[in-house]
Parts: structure tokens; C-alpha cells; sequence
């Protein structure tokens, strides 16, 4: 799939995810479930890798 965004699309998604990220690490910090943090990881990983892919000059 392409998606085609705008630049302010793509600052306003980096902006969203990032924030989206730090939630996640507040998240997993008071997780004690291993399986729900481990799935938090996972999904943490996966906005890491878009944000990457967004702004591959990202330190995330």
C-alpha cells in the first residue's frame, strides 16, 4: 500500500506518534501482565519503525 501525505500531514503524524510512543513507555512501566507488556513492546516497536520510515533522521 502507498500513502501519499502532505508535509504538514507528515509532521502532524510524527508529532502524534511520538507522543503516542512516550504514552506506550509510561504504559509498560505499569503493566505487570508479561503478556500485555510484551505486547505493548511489540506495538511500541512498530510506531518506532514507521516513525523511522517518516523521518529516517528520527533518533527514536
Amino acid at each position: 500500500m502507498d500513502l501519499v501525505l502532505q508535509p504538514g500531514e507528515v509532521a502532524l503524524l510524527l508529532r502524534v506518534l511520538t507522543e503516542e510512543i512516550g504514552d506506550l513507555r509510561v504504559e509498560i512501566g505499569k503493566t505487570e501482565s508479561h503478556d500485555m507488556r510484551e505486547s505493548l513492546k511489540r506495538d511500541e516497536a512498530a510506531l518506532r519503525s514507521i516513525v523511522r520510515r517518516l523521518d529516517p533522521a528520527s533518533t527514536l
